[in-house]
């Protein structure tokens, strides 16, 4: 009977040996509060990961970038110039190229800028449409010029997917790249036109609601210039920001994105940082601040082993699947080629997590 007791305890031991092994072995998942898979990899080089893109077929990859304008008031022309450079060698040409957080100085001149921007990309090889939020380029919270918002619509109709036709209220717009939809918001102007907050919330509402039937939508990205949620570090934040991050208002919008099951993720262009913060404790869902792509970066921002510029690109896989890919390199660097960081999928459809 003894010796029984030891060979099962012996294979009891063989068996906990191979588990830890091949445990040890596989490849590293993130698990959130819900369950929900994160699986988070390393890729190196400046294109995406053919490793993925070979496991399951490329919906669509849209690249976003943030606050572009340098402290001294100009466009961060080197920087940008390789960015689009390196969007270029993605595995699946951008769909669309997304920038949040402002693209020109504001003021007289502003349609020049405007088109500086983007014949910049074009001249860079860039050839995708341009789907802006408005910026700093027209104003802030505080008050908006209506020459510069004119200005900023007229430019954004003609270069991307902004609806030709004039309204007189904020300058939010939707669109549908394959079953996902982009929404993007102006943080900038409607309490210029009489909203309580940043964000128009009947209209999101008006928008979002219809998605929780439609079979066509699988996710919703949105963007937007200002966070909606206090990032872990707000030393770049205004008083009238983090008024604002506190609000009712605020945290009505969160709620609104929060109780959408097809709802991916928020991605802004401020402050002048790379974060990632839960829209709400215990979720997975996230606010992702793109404010590292030029514009100056925020003092207590300090990553190891310095602070890196670049963009992000966000990758929407058959399945409905979006995965975000930090593409990034040393803030001393500009001209250098921006590497691909850890990805980490922020959407993964219910169907295929299971």
């Amino acid at each position: 009977m003894l010796n029984l007791e030891r060979i099962a305890h012996s294979t009891r031991l063989r068996f906990l040996a191979l588990t830890a092994i091949a445990l040890l072995t596989l490849p590293a998942v993130a698990q959130t509060s819900n369950q929900v898979p994160q699986r988070v990899k390393k890729f190196e080089g400046t294109t995406a990961p053919a490793s993925v893109a070979s496991e399951e077929a490329i919906s669509a990859v849209f690249a976003v970038v943030g606050n572009l304008v340098r402290p001294d008031g100009t466009l961060a022309t080197d920087l940008l110039q390789q960015s689009f450079k390196d969007m270029n060698g993605l595995v699946s040409p951008p769909a669309m190229l997304i920038p949040v957080g402002g693209v020109a100085p504001g003021g007289q001149g502003l349609a020049e800028r405007l088109k500086a921007f983007s014949e910049l990309a074009k001249q860079s090889g860039l050839q995708t449409k341009i789907a802006p939020t408005v910026g700093p380029e027209v104003g802030s919270a505080a008050g908006v010029d209506t020459e510069s918002l004119k200005t900023w619509r007229a430019w954004a109709a003609e270069n991307g997917v902004f609806p030709k036709t004039e309204t007189t209220g904020p300058a939010n717009y939707t669109t549908m790249v394959g079953r996902t939809m982009m929404v993007f918001l102006d943080t900038v102007t409607p309490q210029s036109f009489g909203k309580k907050g940043r964000v128009d919330l009947i209209w999101l509402q008006d928008r979002l609601k219809p998605t929780l039937l439609d079979q066509n939508v699988d996710s919703i990205i949105v963007f937007g210039s200002d966070p909606i949620a206090k990032p872990n570090i707000d030393d770049g934040l205004t008083d009238a920001d983090l008024e604002w991050v506190a609000s009712p208002e605020a945290a009505a919008v969160r709620n609104l994105l929060l109780t959408n099951p097809k709802f991916a993720g928020y991605i802004c262009g401020r402050p002048g940082q790379y974060s990632l913060t839960s829209l709400r404790e215990g979720t997975r869902f996230f606010q992702i601040v793109v404010g590292n792509s030029g514009g100056k970066l925020d003092e207590g921002w300090s990553p190891r082993p310095e602070p890196f510029e670049g963009f992000v690109a966000l990758v929407v896989y058959s399945s409905g699947r979006v995965e975000l890919v930090p593409y990034t390199k040393p803030a001393s660097a500009q001209t250098q080629p921006a590497k691909a960081a850890r990805s980490m999928n922020i959407f993964v459809p219910q169907a295929v997590a299971k």
